[in-house]
């Protein structure tokens, strides 16, 4: 079993994107939180990922096959680029999958929190 607690942190992303065959943006990020094992897949424990100015938290359940389909995750985010952020995901990683987002903005505008649930099309 795995339950791992993790941080790492560098002046580049873009070094990344051979890893996740996506160009990433060339800029400073964080990643920290904790990732455990499970029957169905890998839980997220307080994920925080920031990338310049752009943050994320995200927590649940990200189910590895067959292509995430069942994957429940729940997710905070704040910053001017999330559009790429999500497009990017959207196009590599689930363009073949039939994706529900539960989105709300909080009422400036800033930040928005939501709910992913993942399933076959």
């Amino acid at each position: 079993m795995i339950d791992t607690p993790f941080r790492a942190s560098g002046p580049d992303l873009a070094a990344f994107s051979d890893v996740v065959h996506s160009a990433l943006p060339q800029t400073h990020f964080s990643l920290d939180g904790r990732v455990a094992r499970s029957a169905q897949g890998f839980t997220l424990h307080a994920l925080r990922a920031r990338a310049g100015d752009d943050t994320a938290e995200v927590g649940g359940l990200v189910v590895a096959q067959p292509r995430l389909a069942g994957s429940d995750l729940h997710l905070k985010t704040a910053g001017p680029n999330l559009a790429r952020f999500m497009q990017t995901l959207a196009d590599r990683y689930l363009s073949d999958l039939q994706v529900r987002m539960i989105w709300r903005p909080d009422r400036f505008g800033r930040t928005a929190t939501g709910t992913i649930e993942i399933s076959p099309k």
